[in-house]
């Protein structure tokens, strides 16, 4: 059994929501094939954010589902790096030179899940009641809590949260990082914007994942958490579920 559900909610002190998602159709998911699930983040420092994670997420999906793809991690770099020139270049042309976005996508094909992220939107995979982070962000907070300098709660509501190391769009020799992990038998991903990984942490995220069964009330109840603890960030989340039965 498979069950999809997703929020984008713009922030309380926000005029616009820079965070952008693509989710696949009821259609694309029934078919025999593979399906991409992306979610990215305008960086709000520079104008134009809201520009590159629609454009992100658009021309990934747009190109996942119109070519056929044999080997995805090559796909994903190869387009990944077209869409960084496309959006430096339009950056330029609207006198947004700085305009970017951080991005988190999950490729899924049967029991193979392929990740990339770039910047600090991150997924987290749920699994026999214990949540465990994919993706690595792209921060100096990250870059200390893997020396052992701080501990991964210190990265929540840190003063220096929003300062980024990677973003598509700032320039040309970006990084991203690449996984591809063998799912369990029954598993729930989460794709999130730092809306809610800012201000909410992993055991809390992971007792909610817990105690709600019903997808769309997770979603709800993980948004009313951030927002309770301080985050005036758009808050956009993808949870995909899975079991058997």
């Amino acid at each position: 059994m498979f069950e999809l559900e997703a929020i984008s909610i713009i922030g309380k002190t926000h005029s616009n929501n820079q965070d952008a998602l693509f989710i696949p159709t009821k259609a694309q998911i029934d078919q025999e094939r593979a399906n991409i699930f992306c979610l990215a983040d305008g960086l709000g420092g520079y104008p134009g954010g809201e520009l590159a994670s629609e454009f992100v997420v658009r021309s990934l999906s747009d190109s996942f589902y119109s070519e056929n793809i044999s080997d995805y991690e090559k796909w994903f770099h190869r387009q990944i790096k077209l869409i960084n020139d496309k959006i430096m270049k339009k950056g330029q042309e609207l006198k947004k030179p700085n305009m970017s976005s951080t991005l988190v996508s999950l490729i899924l094909e049967k029991n193979i899940a392929y990740v990339q992220n770039c910047g600090d939107s991150r997924l987290y995979l749920f699994s026999e009641g214990q949540l465990r982070q994919i993706s690595e962000d792209h921060s100096p907070l990250w870059d200390l809590f893997k020396k052992g300098k701080i501990t991964k709660d210190d990265i929540v509501k840190n003063e220096y949260g929003n300062v980024l190391t990677e973003a598509i769009g700032l320039r040309t020799g970006f990084q991203y990082n690449s996984y591809k992990i063998k799912l369990p038998t029954e598993f729930t991903i989460i794709l999130t914007s730092d809306g809610l990984s800012d201000a909410v942490l992993d055991r809390e995220i992971e007792d909610i994942l817990v105690d709600q069964k019903d997808s769309q009330v997770c979603l709800e109840q993980l948004h009313s958490l951030a927002v309770a603890k301080g985050s005036n960030d758009d808050i956009s989340i993808i949870l995909l579920k899975y079991w058997e039965g």
